[in-house]
C-alpha cells in the first residue's frame, strides 16, 4: 500500500495498475477503472471550467454511474461533495443549502435562488486532460441534528485518509475483490464501500433494488467478496430464511456498522458465510465512518446480548466521562 491514502491518490493507482479491471458493476452495466477515470476527469474539467475551486458541490445522490463518476470528479477538481436525498424535501435541501453555502449542483435542475445547476458530460468527452487538484475537504453529510434540524458535518480529506490507512493495512483486500454497496450516499458509511474498494482495486458492486429477499441471489451472481451493511439487513433476511447454512460462501470479510450487532445476528451471518472474518465497526459521523473495531471469533458466537464495539483504532485515544465516549485522534473531525 502507498504512504499516501488520499481517496483520490488510491483511485488513480488502482486505475494506474488495473485500467481494464472492473471498478464499478451499476445497472447491470459494468464500468472499467479506465472509462470511470476518464468520466471523472471530465466532470473535473466541467467544474474547473464553470469557475469552481476548493467548494462544495451538491449532488442528487441516486445509485448510478454518472453520480459515482461526479463523486469522483469532485474531489479531483479539489472540492468537496454535498448528497442529497433524491426524495428531498425540497424544504431540507435548501436548509443544507443555505447552511454550506453551496453554489453549484449536479443532478436535476434547481429552481433555488443562488444555485448553479451543472450538467454531468457524458462517458466519452473528448479534448480534457487528467485533473488532481488537492482539496481540504472531502464532503459534507447533514446529520438530524440534537434539535431535530439538518446539521452539516465537514470531513476532511486527511480524515478520509486516516480511515483508509488503517482499512487497508489491516484487512487483505486485494484487486479481485467484489464489494458490496448497500448504503444510501447520503449515508457516510457509503465512503468506506466506495474509497475501500476503489483503494484495493476491486469492484464495486451495486444492487438494483434494497429488497432483503433478493440480496443472497445478488451476492452469488455477482461472486461478492465484501459484505457491509447495518446489522438490521442481515437480521431481516435470517427472518426471511435467506440465510440458509453455507448461502454465502463467496463472502470471506464482512463488516457490520450503523447499529448494535446481535449475536444471535452474527451467528446466523456466520452459519451462512461459513469463509467470513466479521467485524463490528462503530463510529458517529464526526468520526469519520468508524473509529472502533472488533473482530469476532467463532467461540463467542454462542454469547447473548449485543457484540462489543471493540477498540478505538491506533492513533486514537478513547475515555469514557460520564457514561459518555470520548475520542481523539487523526479522524475526529474539526468542529
Amino acid at each position: 500500500m502507498p504512504d499516501n491514502h488520499d481517496p483520490i491518490a488510491l483511485f488513480r493507482r488502482s486505475a494506474s495498475l488495473w485500467p481494464e479491471r472492473e471498478a464499478l458493476r451499476v445497472e447491470d452495466t459494468s464500468w472499467t477503472y479506465a472509462r470511470i477515470d476518464h468520466w471523472s476527469d471530465a466532470i473535473a474539467n466541467s467544474l474547473i471550467t464553470a469557475g469552481a475551486s476548493n467548494e462544495r458541490i451538491a449532488i442528487i445522490a441516486h445509485k448510478n454511474a454518472s453520480t459515482y463518476a461526479a463523486i469522483l470528479g469532485i474531489l479531483k477538481a479539489g472540492c468537496a461533495y454535498l448528497p442529497l436525498h433524491p426524495e428531498g424535501p425540497a424544504a431540507r435541501w435548501e436548509r443544507m443549502f443555505a447552511i454550506s453555502g453551496a453554489r453549484f449542483i449536479f443532478g436535476e435542475p434547481s429552481s433555488i435562488q443562488g444555485l448553479t445547476p451543472l450538467h454531468i458530460p457524458g462517458p466519452d468527452a473528448t479534448g480534457l486532460t487528467p485533473v488532481h487538484r488537492d482539496g481540504d475537504e472531502a464532503y459534507v453529510l447533514f446529520t438530524s441534528g440534537s434539535t431535530g434540524g439538518p446539521k452539516g458535518v465537514s470531513v476532511s480529506r486527511a480524515n478520509v485518509a486516516a480511515y483508509l490507512g488503517h482499512l487497508l493495512s489491516t484487512y487483505d483486500f486485494n484487486e479481485h475483490d467484489r464489494f458490496t454497496q448497500f448504503f444510501a450516499l447520503t449515508f457516510d458509511l457509503s465512503v468506506h464501500d466506495l474509497f475501500v474498494c476503489w483503494g484495493a482495486g476491486g469492484c464495486l458492486c451495486v444492487p438494483s433494488d434494497d429488497n432483503a429477499l433478493r440480496t443472497a441471489g445478488f451476492v452469488r451472481d455477482e461472486h461478492i467478496s465484501v459484505w457491509f451493511s447495518v446489522p438490521s439487513l442481515p437480521a431481516l433476511m435470517d427472518r426471511m430464511r435467506g440465510l440458509k447454512p453455507d448461502a454465502l460462501p463467496t463472502i470471506r470479510l464482512a463488516f457490520f456498522c450503523g447499529e448494535g450487532l446481535p449475536y444471535d445476528t452474527a451467528r446466523a451471518f456466520a452459519a451462512a458465510a461459513p469463509n467470513a472474518r466479521l467485524v463490528n465497526l462503530y463510529g458517529p459521523t464526526e468520526a469519520t465512518i468508524a473509529i472502533t473495531s472488533h473482530e469476532l471469533r467463532h467461540q463467542q458466537l454462542e454469547r447473548p446480548g449485543l457484540v462489543p464495539i471493540g477498540q478505538v483504532f491506533p492513533g486514537h485515544k478513547a475515555i469514557i466521562d460520564n457514561e459518555e465516549l470520548c475520542v481523539a485522534g487523526p479522524q475526529i473531525s474539526n468542529g
